[in-house]
């Protein structure tokens, strides 16, 4: 099984490039039409840009392939935020995979899932991944395929 979140990836990115080509032409324009008076508007239009950018970046929005297929679990994962873009993979063979975690933060916005495996020294958790990008039913598919695994690994 594969899942991602190609759709809202392409959305975000655009977002990304629209909202501060959006911000620019909204300020040019009422810089040069004087449309308003004081600098009111923008330095409100500047609050919300920087707010934007904040809350952008602490979300981690990531593009994100899950897939359970030949035998591990493969997590792949690009970053889509407006500032560079690191692209990252976690490889874990289905048989070491032990366990996962979801954890919420920012009242509900913020999602992280966390991989366990299996290792000879113990469990190794691996860092945490945003997974904010996804919507409900592509979480709810997540949390399915990893729970299938983890309950055939411990039928073995």
């Amino acid at each position: 099984m594969k899942i991602e979140n190609k759709k809202q990836a392409g959305i975000i990115r655009l977002t990304y490039l629209f909202v501060p080509i959006f911000f620019t032409v909204l300020v040019s324009v009422s810089f040069f039409l004087k449309s308003f008076p004081g600098y009111t508007f923008l330095i409100i239009l500047f609050i919300l840009f920087i707010a934007f950018i904040m809350i952008s970046s602490k979300l981690k929005l990531y593009y994100i392939m899950l897939s359970d297929e030949s035998g591990k679990i493969t997590l792949r994962y690009l970053t889509l935020g407006p500032f560079g873009s690191k692209r990252r993979s976690i490889e874990i063979p289905v048989k070491d995979f032990l366990n996962y975690q979801i954890i919420t933060s920012m009242y509900g916005y913020k999602k992280d899932i966390i991989l366990f495996r299996h290792t000879p020294k113990g469990t190794a958790k691996y860092p945490p991944v945003s997974i904010s990008a996804f919507n409900k039913q592509e979480i709810m598919e997540v949390e399915k395929m990893l729970k299938k695994q983890i309950n055939l690994n411990t039928k073995r």
